[in-house]
């Protein structure tokens, strides 16, 4: 076979080509009518080898966990800006709504905060932890002279966390921090300084939990009634008052006092 570079130059002004190198010339080149071998086409063989298979092909396109990371977040239709993942959080809010299913004991040694297994039980996003482990954490003190309030949550994975609040000088301004993504509120544990001035668990910090207590009602009224008697009750507004009875024992009331 010629190269190009000698058929060239055999075919250049002037000259006049042999019938030997016309004959090699088109010897050079392929006939279209003439089949080309599979050996003959460069890096054949390595890319039919880089494809997959018909079958696999085929049992790809059937198959419904295919590319599940890149379509699973994917919403098909309709106006909603979330996506599918978040729009499953939605619903699984309604049906199966997070919130704590068993309030445990949150015990404080010291600055030392411990919790026995099994204590607590929650639900987020669906998931139910019923048995979590025992947990203890140290709880770092405070500024000397101001209020921090920390919270305990429950996570994802079944454990505690303790979320660290911001300091104040009073632990009324020591507002609790956010509960995180993700979490939900079991517990708190206000620290003043160095010391443990209140801790519970969230159920206990509902104010209408336990008693009402009224410290700035006076012990004695200038009224003429019996004033150990009281009730409580509402004005003519509706606001929540504590009154004398008039006429006792209860519950033979015949006259309230505001």
């Amino acid at each position: 076979m010629a190269s190009l570079s000698e058929i060239y130059d055999w075919f250049m002004t002037g000259k006049k080509p042999t019938q030997a190198q016309f004959w090699a010339t088109f010897s050079s080149f392929r006939h279209k009518a003439e089949a080309i071998a599979q050996s003959d086409i460069a890096n054949l063989s390595n890319t039919l080898n880089a494809k997959a298979e018909k079958s696999q092909f085929d049992a790809h396109l059937t198959d419904p966990n295919a590319h599940a990371e890149s379509i699973g977040g994917k919403l098909d239709k309709a106006g909603y800006p979330g996506n599918a993942e978040d729009l499953d959080r939605r619903i699984a809010a309604v049906e199966m709504p997070d919130k704590v299913l068993k309030y445990g004991t949150i015990t404080m040694t010291g600055l030392n905060l411990s919790i026995a297994a099994n204590a607590f039980a929650w639900v987020l996003y669906r998931n139910q932890f019923l048995n979590p482990p025992a947990f203890s954490s140290p709880i770092s003190a405070a500024t000397a002279g101001k209020y921090r309030n920390n919270i305990v949550v429950g996570n994802q994975v079944g454990t505690y966390e303790i979320i660290q609040g911001d300091e104040a000088s009073t632990g009324g301004a020591a507002a609790e921090p956010p509960v995180p993504p993700g979490t939900i509120k079991l517990g708190y544990v206000l620290v003043f300084g160095n010391t443990i001035a209140d801790s519970g668990n969230s159920d206990d910090s509902d104010p209408f939990a336990g008693e009402i207590r009224f410290p700035a009602y006076p012990s004695t009224r200038n009224d003429g009634q019996i004033s150990v008697n009281k009730v409580l009750t509402t004005d003519a507004q509706g606001n929540l008052k504590l009154c004398s009875i008039a006429i006792a024992p209860a519950p033979y009331l015949d006259e309230i006092i505001p």
